[in-house]
């Protein structure tokens, strides 16, 4: 009991372990260095590991439409307003549709667009204050109460999310004044709040004219400031020569999985964390022929590629047929090497109900 009376609280410790973490992957730069299609690339890659779909919550106009050809995603257009509760209704809806990886092309409208943060701080200090210039001064710090705890929820209610964000951030070349003094370049900045790159899990700088290849090092110390690489990721990155891709992806969702198991979320069923496949024909398992994966690895690698069938787009089901078809020769070879040594199966993957139940 504490002095007031009251039951004192007790916490848990247990041994350090790698479990499931929130996984927040950003982009920034200018216009047309590449932000949404490299985030498509990654989350693809993450959708490898995390199965369900991917949703593009789309403020630019429906310009993430542009790469419905090269990319299978649900599309959502986003208008005005923009505050931080309208994004959050948003990755809320996203979720209920279906939703393991969110791409968000922009976040930078929470910052300066219409009914963004800076227009909520505006229309505050003019409800405060009203024409007296002198009282609007006074009260511009008590202006952002409102816009900043609405941020806040924004940010704290994504790191509950089920889910995996990423988010692209316009940019600008910015120039700070010194008085005194000659101004200080500081390179290109993310046009949003400054706490949020600081809650990536890795925040990329994409130069002009950059192809998809980050900038890890940026010249500018305030822009380095910006990007984000923490220690586990820099022998992956920075000595990756080419640009972010899909793989990438893969990498990042399975180290956020840490050791929780990831075979049924989503009403998916990847791959566990341990048998890394190759998401192809020909499918590869640890650098091995398919053949070589155990049963219960194999049919939840049937189910993972039934799944994809469901919203798959005509060009790419022949190849999902044809992955289908290798994943059920390798369970009928490794049925019959079971039956031959005697191995009794107990279990029963559901995959022929399932499909009957469904015609």
């Amino acid at each position: 009991m504490t002095s007031n009376g009251k039951q004192q609280r007790r916490f848990e410790i247990s041994d350090a372990a790698r479990t499931e973490v929130p996984l927040l992957v950003g982009a920034f730069g200018a216009t047309h260095t590449g932000k949404p299609f490299s985030l498509l690339r990654l989350a693809t890659g993450i959708q490898r590991v995390r199965g369900g779909r991917i949703v593009v919550i789309d403020t630019e106009a429906r310009r993430a439409l542009h790469y419905a050809d090269k990319f299978t995603f649900r599309h959502m257009p986003f208008g005005a307003p923009f505050g931080p509760l309208d994004y959050l209704a948003a990755c809320e809806d996203a979720v209920r549709d279906g939703a393991s990886v969110i791409v968000i092309d922009s976040a930078s409208h929470m910052h300066e667009g219409p009914g963004g943060m800076l227009e909520q701080h505006a229309a505050n200090v003019q409800r405060m204050a009203g024409d007296d210039w002198k009282k609007a001064e006074r009260v511009k710090m008590s202006a952002w109460i409102q816009p900043k705890q609405e941020f806040r929820r924004f940010v704290n209610s994504l790191l509950q999310m089920d889910v995996a964000i990423l988010m692209a951030f316009r940019a600008k070349e910015k120039i700070k004044p010194v008085t005194g003094g000659q101004p200080q370049e500081q390179g290109w900045m993310p046009i949003i709040s400054d706490e949020l790159p600081y809650e990536m899990t890795i925040n990329a700088l994409l130069e002009p004219g950059c192809d998809g290849v980050p900038t890890w090092q940026p010249e500018h110390a305030a822009s380095r400031g910006m990007v984000k690489l923490p220690q586990q990721f820099r022998d992956r990155f920075l000595n990756k020569k080419g640009p972010l891709d899909e793989d990438d992806g893969e990498y990042l969702a399975r180290w956020a999985a840490g050791d929780a198991p990831t075979a049924t979320r989503h009403g998916s069923t990847p791959p566990p964390a341990g048998p890394v496949f190759r998401w192809k024909s020909n499918a590869e398992w640890h650098g091995r022929p398919l053949t070589d994966a155990p049963l219960d690895v194999l049919r939840e690698y049937r189910a993972m590629i039934g799944n994809a069938l469901d919203t798959a787009k005509p060009a790419a089901r022949a190849t999902l047929d044809a992955m289908a078809q290798e994943a059920a020769r390798a369970i009928e070879d490794a049925e019959a090497d079971d039956a031959m040594n005697g191995v009794v199966d107990d279990g029963d993957d559901g995959f022929e109900q399932e499909q009957a139940a469904n015609g």
